[in-house]
């Protein structure tokens, strides 16, 4: 069996959504645990180059 480690930055008035289809999708499994998550919040900073599409 393979594993992955999703790593990813959402607005935080769209986490829950994004969580859901996460697990929907069968993410956040983790042996005999399901949506399993870890979550922070966070200051970051991007600057978005010519033709990015940045949300």
């Amino acid at each position: 069996m393979s594993r992955y480690k999703l790593i990813y930055f959402v607005p935080e008035s769209h986490l829950e959504e994004t969580k859901g289809a996460i697990f929907a999708a069968g993410g956040g499994a983790l042996g005999d645990y399901d949506h399993c998550a870890w979550q922070v919040l966070g200051v970051g900073q991007f600057r978005p180059l010519n033709g990015a599409q940045p949300f």
